[in-house]
Order: C-alpha cells, then structure tokens, then sequence
C-alpha cells in the first residue's frame, strides 16, 4: 500500500477521489492521507447513482472531483485528514460513548 502511495506522489497526483464501500476501504484511505501532499475526498456511494461496474464508478468520480463538484462524505468523530476523513482507530475518543 505504500509503495502505491509513493508511486501517486511521484507521478505527481494532488487529489484521489474513492467510493466507501464496506469496511474494505478503510486501509487504502489511511494509507492515502499519510501523505501530506494528497487530498483525500471520500464519496460514499450515493455519488455514483445508476452506474454499473467498479470502472464507471471511478471514473465519474475523477470527474466530479476533477472540476470540483464531489464533497467528501461526513464521517463523525475525530480528527479528519482530506476531505470527508476518517480518524485512525487510536486517534477516536475513548470515552467518547460513555
């Protein structure tokens, strides 16, 4: 995952705009938003109405993102990284519930 973070940076990448999924996206996500030099937008899925297949999802989402149409979902809790973030697990508040 970091060497794919690297690669990102190196190419010269300054957004990456991802679909919330599941609980999968959750380690490509922290991964991305150690970088310091990436804004993270995390869409969640009501973004990509009536698309079929993971590619049109991405794409459409670049594009929303590309000409800054796509806000990043709310996420409460924590300190947020990007836009729509997640806090690590050890950053979240732990008596927060209580």
């Amino acid at each position: 995952m970091l060497q794919l973070v690297g690669w990102l940076v190196a190419q010269g990448v300054t957004q990456v705009a991802m679909e919330a999924t599941g609980m999968d996206w959750r380690p490509v996500f922290h991964a991305l938003c150690e970088a310091e030099r990436l804004e993270v937008v995390l869409a969640g899925a009501r973004h990509v109405p009536g698309r079929k297949t993971d590619a049109k999802d991405a794409e459409w989402l670049a594009e929303l993102c590309e000409v800054g149409l796509l806000r990043g979902s709310f996420i409460p809790g924590g300190d947020r990284r990007g836009r729509g973030g997640v806090p690590r697990p050890q950053e979240a508040d732990p008596g927060a519930h209580q």
